[in-house]
């Protein structure tokens, strides 16, 4: 029993893990993005639209990153 409750907590670590690094490719690509549409020959509002949007993903990444670093710890 001890063995089934040791392999299922190492299988969600590292499905935590596979989270974490799905969550920050995201996070890049979306980055990369928003960068494109603010350099890009786009009107005003769109490179503010792309700025505010590419800052608010970053941020929610980043705080759920966080909540799964809190899960681990607990």
């Amino acid at each position: 029993m001890k063995n089934i409750e040791k392999d299922i907590e190492k299988q969600i670590k590292s499905l935590k893990q596979t989270v974490k690094a799905e969550l920050l490719k995201f996070a890049f690509f979306t980055t990369v993005l928003g960068i494109i549409v603010g350099t890009g020959n786009n009107p005003e509002w769109m490179k503010g639209s792309a700025a505010f949007s590419v800052a608010y993903i970053d941020l929610q990444v980043g705080l759920l990153i966080m909540r799964i670093d809190d899960t681990e710890e607990n």
